[in-house]
């Protein structure tokens, strides 16, 4: 690819990917080749001076309508509003991650979940990991909540915390959910 074919690309998201991760493969092995295929893609844009140098920050935080069926492949969910029994699915992708001598990006993750009545209900942590990640990579993990399991109808607050494990630098935002009927 020429510099002049890249002329006017100033996104990863102006790249297609001609050859797209397998519905065959697990999710660890689909995040790792989306990870490859992404820095390929930022090496090249880099290399022609398009892309700097991104700051660690969130990319996107959605609700989906369904499971997301890779980076960015998602139906939003309307008002971000779940029938009580429907589960809800939060999408969380962040840029500019740091990587540690072997390139590898780890992450961590808290979702803590605040009911509607004041009160905590659940917190979830984690810590993921990325291999190959360096440059510029949309690192996307998407998470299941269920609602059958929520203590009442009305509006849910989470409070997602983003850590990077080889910097220590963290990210903070706050979305909401509704859930409607029930009991």
């Amino acid at each position: 690819m020429s510099t002049t074919a890249l002329a006017g690309i100033t996104s990863l998201d102006e790249l297609e990917l001609k050859n797209p991760p397998s519905e065959e493969l697990d999710m660890a092995s689909r995040r790792h080749t989306l990870a490859a295929t992404a820095t390929l893609g930022a090496s090249i844009l880099a290399g022609c001076g398009i892309l700097g140098e991104t700051e660690f920050d969130f990319e996107e935080v959605a609700f989906a309508a369904a499971e997301p069926t890779d980076v960015g492949e998602f139906d939003e969910q309307p008002d971000a509003t779940y029938e009580m029994g429907t589960p809800v699915w939060l999408y969380v992708a962040v840029v500019g991650a740091e990587t540690d001598d072997v390139e590898t990006a780890t992450l961590g993750y808290e979702f803590s979940i605040g009911a509607p009545d004041g009160t905590q209900w659940q917190t979830i942590t984690e810590e993921e990991s990325w291999q190959d990640a360096e440059g510029d990579l949309i690192l996307a993990i998407w998470r299941r909540i269920e609602t059958a399991e929520a203590p009442e109808p009305g509006s849910y607050t989470v409070d997602i915390t983003v850590t990077n494990a080889v910097t220590g630098e963290e990210l903070t935002r706050t979305a909401e959910f509704t859930v409607e009927g029930g009991q």
